[in-house]
């Protein structure tokens, strides 16, 4: 665990990341003691199922202006468990549920054995209530985030919170190497649980180094964050896959709008223009890793009119562009017709249409004179008094109303 050491040791160093993790738990310590009582009461039999989940509602629900969810409950699912198990209670009160779920809080696991049993134990009973399929799904990630935290209000914010953030933080420990002989967390709860309990147990070491105001629980969840947000080498790492949405789309919290998208990754032109000046032989890993990405965004770019930052670059376009990105000029808009112009068309069309169905009268009245009508059939029409062919039935049928209409009109000059 050498390797998830000296991670813990990067994010104690990094100044502002400690800054901004000891804002938020500033806010979290405002909160913990009424938390811990809420879970105290509830356990001693003083207060319902249904008054534990009204005090979580509204310490579940806050947000930060940057970590997000103020105890990492990112997930819909995960916040509203509680409300969820109250609801059940109050639906099937011969479950009895407030006493089953205060058994699990009664003593704090003292080892992490005892931890993942019971974990997977509570785990069991919301799977079947779950598989009844009664009311909204309960969920047995949720199950576990819930009951760590009551763990961690109960102890003061000592024990760490299973959280699915925290979850992939282990397996970016694990992805990495840093976790020498620990597989990665499979699909398997009982094997999730062993290993965030391994990684956890491993940073609280360095971990005890952290400012006063950071609880051990917090410190592990603030380390796991930051060892995800960067690579080895300490520069930007790409986004890790946001935890599952309880529903498809933008979920808005109590009416307030979409939290807003995050930063691009595009470069400014200057960023990009700074990069290329650079000697390729000064360059740090991180920064040419950088350089190469920028420079790749670049590329796939479809350039249409600014290409000054290019030229400065002494590139041609046809080489930064592949092929098949390289933008086709646009043909040039077509002017609106003028109505005068576009009403002489329509007329000039009418009169071509007139005189080809003249020109279809006169073959049909020389074909009806040269050969015998027998077994033909006859049209009848108040305008044409021979027998058209068949091609220009279809065009009296389909354009009549427009030859008559032109037929009465006088002739229109060219």
């Amino acid at each position: 665990m050498e390797g998830v050491i000296a991670a813990a040791k990067r994010f104690l160093a990094d100044g502002r990341a400690v800054l901004e993790a000891l804002a938020v738990d500033q806010r979290r310590a405002a909160s913990l003691k009424e938390l811990r009582s809420a879970f105290e009461d509830f356990r001693a039999g003083r207060a319902s199922l249904r008054r534990l989940a009204e005090v979580l509602e509204g310490a579940l629900w806050e947000e930060t202006a940057t970590a997000g969810n103020l105890w990492g409950f990112e997930n819909e699912d995960e916040r509203r468990f509680p409300t969820r198990l109250a609801e059940l209670d109050e639906r099937e009160p011969e479950l009895d549920l407030g006493s089953v779920v205060a058994g699990y809080l009664q003593d704090v696991p003292r080892s992490d054995e005892d931890r993942v049993q019971q974990l997977l134990a509570f785990g069991e009973l919301v799977a079947g209530l779950d598989a009844r399929g009664r009311g909204e799904r309960l969920g047995v990630g949720p199950a576990a985030n819930f009951l760590t935290f009551a763990w961690h209000c109960l102890s003061g914010g000592q024990e760490p919170v299973f959280l699915y953030s925290s979850l992939l933080g282990v397996r970016e420990a694990v992805a990495r190497g840093l976790a020498h002989g620990l597989p990665a967390p499979s699909g398997d709860l009982e094997d999730r649980f062993r290993a965030f309990y391994a990684v956890a147990r491993a940073l609280e070491g360095p971990l005890s180094e952290a400012p006063a105001g950071m609880k051990p629980g917090w410190a592990v969840e603030h380390a796991l964050a930051h060892l995800r947000a960067s690579t080895p080498e300490g520069g930007e790492a790409p986004a890790i896959e946001a935890p599952p949405a309880a529903s498809a789309g933008i979920t808005i919290v109590r009416g307030e709008a979409p939290s807003a998208a995050p930063p691009s990754d595009e470069p400014s032109d200057e960023e990009l223009q700074a990069l290329i000046d650079l000697d390729p032989a000064t360059l740090t890993p991180a920064t040419a890793r950088k350089r190469d990405r920028f420079l790749e965004i670049a590329r796939r770019r479809v350039v249409h009119a600014d290409t000054r930052l290019l030229e400065r670059s002494g590139q041609d376009l046809a080489e930064v562009l592949p092929p098949d990105r390289v933008a086709a000029p646009a043909p040039p808009p077509t002017p609106p017709e003028e109505p005068v112009a576009g009403e002489a068309r329509s007329k000039k069309d009418t009169r071509r249409l007139l005189d080809e169905v003249r020109k279809l009268k006169e073959e049909t009245r020389h074909r009806s004179r040269a050969g015998s009508r027998e077994g033909q059939q006859v049209y009848v029409s108040g305008e044409l008094d021979e027998e058209p062919t068949l091609p220009a039935q279809a065009l009296v049928e389909e354009f009549g109303g427009e030859v008559r209409q032109a037929a009465a009109a006088p002739p229109q000059p060219e």
